[in-house]
Formats: structure tokens, sequence, C-alpha cells
């Protein structure tokens, strides 16, 4: 019996699976950064990964399917397609970003137990308690945020062209991308970086590549506490209250509702609440956190006008059609 159209497309949606496993082995492994400098045989590139060599060899033949890696009398070259994006040297890398995706499959494996219970499996705390996971997580959402850092930042710019040097707070900026795309479209801008501390210090070295790094100033610290300044012109919010109770969030606004001058505009980024990316974040919120869900536009409206926020709208990101921006102001004085 041949397969129908419907077969098809469910055996699509549920195999992918096995092709993500060995991309994101290959990252995790390091196997492009160790061929990067010259080709290897197997058995040396088993040597230096530290794994079995026959099995490596059964990695590498399904990454040479993928267009990852080419082979000539048992040495293994990098390809220009994991050079580029596999490589950590790569500016264009999506390396770190892979490596955590692999850690988030991991979490979704429990899909199961978080619906069943209706909260965040306890193993999946155990990725959060590696030495190396504030970098990790860091440096992969920076290298996610990159690509598209720049096209926020446009669809943010006529909020700022009556100031003539804009002042920007971006909360939980972490690994700063979206700052760093304003500050280089507006020379005059200026913006304040707020994270914890083990973050920050990813940031600094992260910030410190750009040539107007003096115009990035980066706060150690806990916004839920620490004094943010005021009169800003702009507050970001990207990614923070996804993990935030009711009330913690309205704390939050509240105190960001006073760092901005009068007229000020906070922006929070959101998703299309039909589309499958809406869907997927708020079931990876169920996996994540502890209070684990994405709010709707109905409850940040609530939440933005309790705090004392107007203007409500919603502003499309022209090149990201799943994604907006939602946007609130305080009012002019």
């Amino acid at each position: 019996m041949p397969r129908t159209p419907a077969q098809e497309t469910i055996l699509d949606l549920v195999q992918g699976y096995r092709t993500s496993a060995v991309v994101m082995l290959f990252a995790e492994l390091g196997i492009i950064d160790a061929l990067a400098p010259q080709p290897l045989p197997t058995t040396e590139l088993a040597h230096r990964l530290h794994v079995d060599t026959q099995a490596l060899g059964r990695l590498l033949r399904a990454g040479k399917a993928l267009g990852l890696v080419t082979e000539r009398n048992g040495t293994w070259e990098a390809t220009p397609l994991s050079l580029a994006t596999l490589n950590t040297a790569s500016p264009y890398s999506l390396s770190h970003a892979i490596r955590l995706q692999s850690v988030f499959a991991r979490r979704w494996s429990r899909l199961h137990e978080a619906v069943q219970t209706g909260h965040k499996p306890a193993a999946n705390q155990q990725n959060e308690d590696r030495v190396d996971w504030v970098r990790l997580f860091t440096l992969g959402l920076y290298e996610l945020a990159r690509m598209v850092a720049d096209d926020v930042a446009a669809a943010l710019l006529p909020l700022l062209d009556k100031s003539a040097a804009p002042r920007i707070i971006d909360l939980g900026g972490g690994h700063g991308a979206y700052s760093v795309a304003l500050v280089r479209q507006l020379p005059t801008a200026q913006a304040v970086i707020v994270d914890l501390p083990p973050v920050i210090a990813v940031t600094r070295q992260l910030v410190q590549q750009y040539a107007f790094a003096d115009r990035l100033l980066l706060q150690e610290g806990d916004f839920f506490v620490d004094a943010l300044g005021h009169d800003y012109d702009l507050a970001l919010l990207f990614g923070i209250l996804n993990s935030e109770p009711e009330e913690r969030a309205l704390r939050l606004l509240q105190r960001t509702w006073a760092a901005l001058r009068p007229g000020g505009w906070l922006a929070i980024r959101h998703w299309d609440e039909t589309s499958l990316d809406y869907a997927l974040m708020d079931l990876h919120m169920l996996l994540s956190t502890d209070n684990g869900h994405v709010p709707s536009e109905e409850e940040m409206r609530a939440w933005l006008t309790s705090a004392g926020f107007t203007g409500f709208r919603l502003m499309p990101i022209p090149t990201l059609p799943h994604e907006m921006l939602i946007l609130a102001q305080r009012p002019p004085a």
C-alpha cells in the first residue's frame, strides 16, 4: 500500500530528530573546530575528541551525507557549510546555539512528564547546574539574536527619532545583541545592559569587539532590587516576563515605568499567537521554568495598564513574519 499524503506529512514532522541529533553532536564534540586547521584521519580525530574510533566513523559517515564533512582515503575534511556555521571561530557560527539546542532536546524528551504533572520536570534543572551553563546559554542566545537584531532595532528606530542622544536600558539584556544593534544604528545613543554578574562577565567579552563599546554600559545586578537609573527613552524587556509569575511581572513593569522618562517607550518581543512558534515557545517555558508560560497579548495589556503604561500597540517586524513587538508608553508629562 503506498503512503498517503497525510502519512508523508506526519512522517516528515517526526523524522527530523535523527538528522538534528547528528548536527547537535557535531557541535557538542567540536568536530569542525578540530578539523578546521587541517583534515584528519578517523583515528587521530577520535583520539583528539576522546571518543570511540569505530563509532566516530559511523557518525562522520552520517555527517558526510548531510554535507558537513567530506572523506578521502579515510581522512576527513570540513565543508564550507560546516566551517561557516559549526566552527566557533566563524563570524557566522551557530555552534553554541546548536549545543544549546542539544540541551533543550533533552528537556523536550520529558514533555510527557511535564504535561502529566503540569510542572517543569526536576531532571530539567540539572543542565543549569553545570559550571559552563551561563556561558553556553548566553553565547547560544547571542548567536541566534545577532541574526535578527538589526531588523528588530530598525523597527524600534522611529520611537527614538525625537531624541538627540537616546538612552536605552536593556533589562536582562544578557548577550547584548539588541543593544549593540541599536547603538550601531544610532551614533549618539547609549545603552545600559543590566543582568546578573555571571552573565555580564560573558557580555563584557562579547561587546569589547565593537568600536562603540564605550556606549554600551554593563551593569551587574538584580533588576528586581538594584537601582536602574532614570530618564531612559526606551526599555527592552525581551524574554524576561516569560518565566515570571504575575506578581513579579507587575513589580518589574512598575520599576521599568519609573526608569523611563515621561513619553518613554517599553518594547517586549512577542509572537503571533496563532503561530506554531508561539505554541512551541509556550511549551518550552513549561519544560524550562517554574512558572512556565508565555503571557498572552491580553495578559500583557492588563499588566501594562496596571503598571501605568498607555499607548499599547503591536508593531510587526517585517522580516520576521511570526514575531512582533508589544509597545507601551509611559504617559508624557
